[in-house]
């Protein structure tokens, strides 16, 4: 597993992506032996993944010794097996652990992880598993991706949640009456550039690029390590250069009291105040970035242009207008505000 990790890792995928491998492959497993034939004993570890084939109990996360899990081996003849059966055993080389997993199991996981999760999330669990066994296939681990051939959750697709404008001016009014300069900041600078949160936490002070009539802010390591630079408009950078002088910087733009760089759980925290004070219920940080893209493509704005803006990109650079498409799609208000147009009253 560590392994895979590694080829991840090197791959250019960040913490936070690696994060969700580990656990989509937890969830599997733990599913596995919740749900196999060879389900192990209560009081077993909750990692252990069956392999049919041999009733064998895998664990395939790091052990405490640094090296890959060796496999646990299980028999219903294990009382009869004397104490140096089962060190020889423990001592052996493992083999592919997986190689019992099968495309019924694949699917039979899938239909359970509808009825848990949403669609998206159903779909980053099956892509996961896919990158997993791939792996294991390309060190000939595995005949075949039992993951390959199962079909892809299928859903409309969603639009993504804005806050419309009267949300905006009500969210800023209880910023501006409840908050303080660093909460005010945090909140203008993320709805008028559309930085994700992650993104607002690895700010450095010269990232912040002011002067009297022009600025920008440098996203050095975006959402697949990509870089880009996001103009700042003028009530931005007026807020911004009063945060600056005020609180005086040093490292990151942004810390907090215990450590120099603010965490994405400070940043949730101030969402879940202002969550309370507004009743915007989905008020989040992403909301702040969808409010920021779906007001430039209302205003006419190009989608190359705010394709660039948001940071979708290909892998060759260009902008990934597809990606961006998705704002243009109509929110529940602009339905109904369509279907009043018809009203006879």
């Amino acid at each position: 597993m560590e392994r895979f990790i590694e080829q991840l890792t090197a791959q250019g995928k960040d913490a936070a992506t690696i994060k969700q491998y580990r656990s989509s492959l937890k969830c599997f497993c733990e599913w596995m032996s919740a749900n196999s034939e060879d389900t192990p004993p209560k009081g077993g570890d909750p990692m252990r993944c069956p392999q049919r084939a041999t009733k064998t109990n895998i664990q395939f996360f790091k052990t405490s010794d640094g090296n890959d899990s060796q496999r646990t081996t299980t028999t219903n003849n294990d009382s009869q097996r004397n104490t140096n059966e089962s060190t020889n055993a423990a001592n052996e080389t493992p083999t592919n652990d997986f190689e019992g997993i099968t495309q019924l199991d694949i699917a039979n996981f899938k239909r359970f992880a509808t009825t848990k999760w949403k669609p998206n999330t159903v779909r980053q669990r099956l892509t996961h598993l896919r990158a997993w066994f791939d792996y294991l296939v390309s060190r000939g681990e595995m005949i075949d991706n039992p993951a390959e051939h199962v079909d892809a959750v299928k859903s409309g697709k969603l639009t993504p949640k804005w806050l419309t404008q009267s949300e905006q001016n009500s969210l800023i009014r209880f910023v501006r009456k409840y908050g303080d300069i660093r909460e005010y900041t945090i909140i203008l600078l993320m709805l008028h550039t559309g930085l994700r949160v992650q993104e607002l936490c690895d700010l450095r002070i010269d990232d912040i690029q002011l002067t009297d009539r022009k600025g920008k802010v440098i996203v050095r390591k975006g959402k697949h390590n990509r870089y880009r630079e996001v103009p700042l408009n003028v009530d931005v950078r007026r807020v911004l250069a009063r945060y600056i002088a005020e609180q005086l910087p040093t490292e990151f733009l942004f810390s907090s009291q215990r450590s120099a760089a603010m965490s994405p759980r400070g940043i949730q925290h101030i969402f879940e105040k202002y969550q309370q004070l507004t009743g915007i219920e989905h008020l989040s940080g992403h909301a702040l970035r969808h409010s920021f893209l779906h007001e430039l493509v209302v205003r006419k704005v190009p989608l190359d242009v705010v394709a660039r803006l948001a940071g979708h990109m290909k892998n060759d650079g260009s902008p990934n207008i597809q990606q961006t498409l998705v704002y243009t799609a109509p929110s529940e208000e602009d339905l109904t505000r369509a279907v009043e147009e018809l009203s006879w009253i």
